[in-house]
């Protein structure tokens, strides 16, 4: 990443799979693909700090009954804050915050009649807080970096989300 002064920005997306936990203690990978934007700062010798703000969304669900289940999707967005040292490996430590968007929806199907309202299906938003460590790859001369990454996502009205990991892929602007 070559930095002289100033601030850069970056743009890319993260390929990333989230523990679920489904059915009590039976776990699912959940995949949550998002976009980044990043904006780094020199603070010292190879150190920068990396404010950074994402977006993703989630669908996958655990295998259900096809007459009656009850299918998630979320949407969430955050910023966080970052500090990463700059060399032929990049080590990186993260936290951040944001607002997830959870949508909940029971479907029925025959051969099981429904009639009225449906009180399964609502909207929810929910806080989160998350660290994040990883370790970046640079090429090109640091222009494109590819960082592999571990998040603990702590979700006060979730219990069931937490570890998630994954590749995340950046392009300087």
């Amino acid at each position: 990443m070559p930095l002289i002064g100033g601030v850069v920005t970056a743009i890319g997306f993260n390929l990333q799979w989230m523990d679920f936990l489904s059915y009590g203690s039976e776990v699912y990978e959940r995949f949550t693909p998002e976009a980044v934007a990043y904006a780094y700062s020199p603070v010292g010798d190879d150190y920068f700090l990396r404010a950074g703000a994402r977006i993703g969304y989630s669908n996958l669900q655990p295998d259900m009954p096809q007459s009656v289940k009850v299918e998630e999707s979320d949407i969430y967005g955050a910023a966080e804050m970052g500090l990463l040292r700059d060399g032929l490996l990049i080590p990186t430590f993260t936290v951040g915050t944001g607002l997830l968007r959870r949508k909940v929806s029971q479907e029925i199907a025959d051969p099981i009649i429904i009639t009225g309202s449906n009180p399964l299906s609502q909207i929810q938003i929910f806080p989160f807080l998350y660290s994040t460590v990883g370790l970046g790859l640079p090429f090109f001369n640091g222009r494109i970096v590819a960082e592999m990454m571990y998040r603990y996502l702590w979700v006060p009205q979730d219990a069931r989300m937490g570890n998630a990991y994954g590749v995340e892929v950046t392009v300087e602007l």
